[in-house]
C-alpha cells in the first residue's frame, strides 16, 4: 500500500520523517524517491535490517539516518542525534514481521520453512533474551494458553497448551518450527480455517503469531511507538499505520480515538454510577478528546491487484491522522530537561471527578510528581509516607498515576486523603527541601491535565 502511504504523508521538500519499521526499506525508498531533499531517520531492532539501511543511506547521502532499536528507545537514540519533541513531520510504521524475516528460514518466523524456534526480532542483539523454544521449554500450561489465547487469539489455547507439556514430558523440547507445525496440526486436525479471502490457513498460524508477539513483546512495544509518535511529531504533523492482525489494530484505534488512559481501565463509567458526583461535562470531554484528527473516515485495506501482487498484504489495514494540538502533548515523554527541578503540586481543591473513582470519604487528592536519584520503584510508596506526619500515614492512599520518565527516576502518584488529613499533609510537603509548591488545578480538570499545567507541560494553548 505504498501509494495509499505517500498520499496520507503527503511529504514536501524540506521535511523530516521516521519510518519506525524499515524492514528492507521498501517504504522509505519510494519516500526518498517521491520528494527531493527530505530527511528521513530510519529504525529498526534488527540488525541485518539496519545494515540494509547503511546502504540506503549511502544511495541517498546525507539524508537517511540509520537508528538501531526498539520503538522504547527511539527517544535515547533521537536525542542523541539533536532531535527534539514535536519537531518531526510525518512518521510511518509497518507493524508485525517484515516479509524479509519471514523469508529466512533461520530466524524461525514462517510457518513454510523449516527453521530454529527463534523468533527474536533482534537476532542476537540480546544474546540471553528468550526463543520461542526456551517459551514453549519452561513455561507452564496456563502460561502457554494464555499466550496464545490474548495474543493469538487462539480458540484452542488450552489443547494446544496440553500438547506442547505432554510433548514435553514424553520426549523431547520443541527446537525447530516443523515440529511446533505438526505438533499442533495435530490437535487441530479437524479444524478447518481460512483467511479473510477464504483460502485455506494452516492450523498453527494463530500459534506462530502468539509466540512471535510474545517473545518481542510487541504490544507493549506498539504501545509506546504510538506514545513516542505523539510526542515527536509537530502540529499538524502525519502518523501513517499499517496493521495486520486485530491485536495491532486494536491498541493503535483506541490511540488514535483518545481512549487511551493511564489506567488498563477506563474509569469513564463509574463517573455516571451516580449523577450526583457528575458536575461538569467538561470532566468527561477533556478525558474523551483525542490528539489525533482522522485523514480518513474510514480504514483503508489493500485492492485485489495489491493482493494478487502481494499476498502478505491481505489482512493489512492502513490508518492515517493528522497530529492536533490539545494542551498537554509530550505529557508521557517528557524531556528530561522539564525535570531539572523536583516539582511538588499540591491542591486543597476538591476533584469532582475523583470522589466517584475512589469512593465516599475520599474528597481530596493532591498530585504528587517526585524525581528519585537512586530510589528502586518498590521503595517509592515508602518514601512518600516518610514525609507525612506520623499519626496520618495509615490514612494516605497511593497510586502511581504515570511513570512520566523512567529513565529519569520520576513517578507521578495520586495521593487520596479523608478530608481531616488534609491540613496536616499540606505543610510538611509544601516545606520539604527538594520540593516546590505550584498553583491549585481547578477541581473541573482531569488528573492528566491538571499535572500537565503544574509542571508546565499544559501551557501551549489547545
Amino acid at each position: 500500500m505504498v501509494k495509499e502511504v505517500l498520499r496520507s504523508l503527503q511529504p514536501c521538500p524540506g521535511q523530516v520523517f521516521i519510518d519506525m519499521t524499515f524492514g528492507a526499506g521498501g517504504h522509505s525508498r519510494k519516500l526518498l524517491e517521491s520528494t527531493p531533499n527530505i530527511k528521513l531517520f530510519v529504525l529498526d531492532r534488527d540488525p541485518f535490517a539496519h545494515s540494509l539501511a547503511y546502504k540506503l543511506a549511502d544511495e541517498f547521502p546525507g539524508q537517511v539516518t540509520p537508528l538501531l532499536g526498539k520503538f522504547s528507545e527511539l527517544p535515547q537514540l533521537l536525542s542523541s542525534q539533536g532531535v527534539r519533541q514535536n519537531s518531526i513531520d510525518g512518521i510511518m510504521f509497518d507493524f508485525g514481521c517484515s516479509s524479509m524475516q519471514f523469508d529466512i528460514a533461520e530466524r524461525g518466523f514462517s510457518i513454510s520453512k523449516d527453521g530454529p524456534l527463534d523468533m527474536r526480532m533482534d537476532g542476537n542483539r540480546f544474546p540471553n533474551a528468550p526463543t520461542a523454544a526456551d517459551i514453549l521449554a519452561q513455561a507452564d500450561e496456563d502460561d502457554i494458553a494464555r499466550i496464545l489465547r490474548i495474543y493469538g487469539e487462539e480458540k484452542q489455547s488450552k489443547k494446544i497448551a496440553r500438547a506442547i507439556i505432554e510433548a514435553r514430558y514424553l520426549f523431547k523440547r520443541l527446537e525447530t518450527t516443523h515440529e511446533l507445525k505438526e505438533l499442533v496440526a495435530s490437535v487441530c486436525e479437524t479444524d478447518q480455517r481460512t483467511d479473510k479471502l477464504q483460502r485455506p490457513t494452516h492450523s498453527a498460524t494463530k500459534t506462530f503469531q502468539a509466540l512471535r508477539i510474545f517473545v518481542n513483546n510487541e504490544v507493549n512495544e506498539l504501545n509506546y511507538g504510538m506514545i513516542v509518535s505523539r510526542a515527536y511529531l509537530k502540529t499538524e504533523g502525519k502518523l501513517v499505520t499499517l496493521t495486520f492482525h486485530s491485536l495491532e489494530d486494536r491498541i493503535v484505534k483506541r490511540h488514535l480515538s483518545g481512549n487511551i488512559i493511564d489506567n488498563a481501565i477506563n474509569p469513564l463509567p463509574l463517573r455516571y454510577t451516580s449523577q450526583a458526583l457528575w458536575h461538569d461535562r467538561e470532566a468527561v470531554d477533556n478525558l474523551l478528546e483525542s490528539d489525533w484528527e482522522p485523514i480518513y473516515k474510514h480504514v483503508l485495506i489493500p485492492t485485489m491487484e495489491e493482493v494478487d501482487r502481494n499476498p502478505r498484504s491481505r489482512s493489512a489495514k492502513l490508518r492515517a491522522a493528522i497530529r492536533v494540538n490539545r494542551g498537554d502533548a509530550g505529557f508521557s515523554v517528557i524531556d528530561n530537561n522539564k525535570l531539572s527541578e523536583y516539582f511538588h503540586p499540591v491542591t486543597v481543591d476538591t476533584f469532582t471527578c475523583l470522589a466517584g473513582l475512589y469512593g465516599a470519604g475520599w474528597h481530596r487528592a493532591i498530585l504528587v510528581c517526585v524525581r528519585y536519584e537512586n530510589l528502586l520503584s518498590v521503595h517509592q510508596d515508602e518514601d512518600l509516607r516518610s514525609n507525612l506526619p506520623v499519626s496520618n500515614r495509615d490514612q494516605m492512599r497511593f497510586d502511581a498515576l504515570d511513570h512520566v520518565s523512567t529513565d529519569a527516576g520520576c513517578v507521578v502518584f495520586m495521593v487520596k486523603m479523608p478530608i481531616n488529613c488534609l491540613d496536616a499533609i499540606s505543610s510538611p510537603f509544601e516545606s520539604h527541601s527538594h520540593m516546590r509548591a505550584i498553583p491549585a488545578p481547578q477541581a473541573t480538570q482531569t488528573p492528566r491535565r491538571a499535572l500537565a499545567i503544574a509542571t508546565g507541560l499544559g501551557n501551549r494553548g489547545r
